[in-house]
């Protein structure tokens, strides 16, 4: 969706195959991204509406 979403899921399963993150670890750190990337998309959307009702 966003450019930070490749980035934290590629960083996240590096760290995983290497051993530093254990799997809940990682499976947590890629909900927390997506759940940010939600927010931001309804922010946008918020704010466009709120720029075409006007």
């Amino acid at each position: 969706m966003f450019i930070s979403t490749p980035f934290v899921r590629f960083a996240v399963n590096r760290l995983y195959r290497q051993g530093k993150l254990d799997k809940q670890q990682r499976d947590y750190l890629i909900l927390q991204d997506r759940q940010i990337n939600v927010m931001i998309t309804i922010g946008v959307l918020v704010l466009l509406a709120a720029y075409y009702i006007r």
